[in-house]
């Protein structure tokens, strides 16, 4: 009976050794994947303040862009302002 108790000690232990090796590599696999969420979220946030640069990028664009065509209507103005003065000048050299 004793051999029989013993015996049955010695599977108890391989069983519990199993479980606990299953519960170490459950460890190491959770682990695993709570590294690879991390590394997802860093991947995550670069992204994001990468398009936020480009947002910015892009509205500072507009902006830009704006201010030129601005600065060329007011060229076209001048140009036209000062044709008519040219012209006007001409016209009166002729008549004197």
């Amino acid at each position: 009976a004793i051999g029989s108790i013993g015996g049955t000690i010695n599977q108890l232990n391989e069983i519990s050794t199993t479980i606990a090796n299953a519960v170490k590599e459950q460890g190491t696999a959770t682990s695993d994947i709570a590294n690879n969420v991390q590394q997802a979220n860093t991947g995550t946030v670069e992204v994001s303040s990468n398009i936020t640069n480009v947002t910015d990028a892009a509205v500072q664009t507009g902006v830009s862009s704006n201010e030129v065509l601005s600065a060329a209507n007011d060229m076209t103005g001048k140009a036209r302002a000062l044709k008519e003065q040219v012209e006007a000048f001409l016209n009166e050299i002729h008549t004197i």
